[in-house]
């Protein structure tokens, strides 16, 4: 009998150990995947991403959503978001430089963005904040 919980013990406890490290693959593979995207944000895309990852465009899509709560766009707008802040608060870029800066095509469409989420346009947060 004892030798059949010695056994059952390893077992169980082989699994808790196999459970742990695919917890942990899985977890170093989000943080590649949304550090690949936090490095990448200026040129990214979702075509990248996959490539990169050799994932097909909608598991990509359909796994940053599960594993982020947000959709593609949506997580890239926020890593825009979050590095367009650190520039307007830490540096003296005027709004055009921080809009090529993050990737956008032309500073209207950063600043429709910033204010969409923000309420509150690029420059008026530059103000307030300092």
């Amino acid at each position: 009998m004892s030798f059949v919980f010695f056994i059952t013990c390893l077992h169980t406890k082989k699994n808790q150990e196999n459970t742990e490290i695919t917890a942990n693959i899985e977890k170093n593979e989000n943080l590649k995947i949304i550090q690949y995207i936090n490095d990448h944000y200026k040129t990214i895309s979702l075509e990248k991403i996959s490539q990169h990852f050799h994932y097909s465009i909608p598991y990509c899509s359909k796994w940053i959503k599960e594993k982020t709560g947000y959709s593609y766009y949506e997580l890239l707008t926020h890593i825009k978001l979050q590095k367009s802040k650190q520039l307007l608060l830490n540096t003296t870029l005027s709004i055009s430089q921080i809009s090529k800066q993050l990737g956008y095509k032309n500073p209207e469409s950063f600043i429709r963005t910033f204010k969409k989420y923000e309420a509150i346009t690029p420059q008026a947060y530059r103000k307030n904040e300092q």
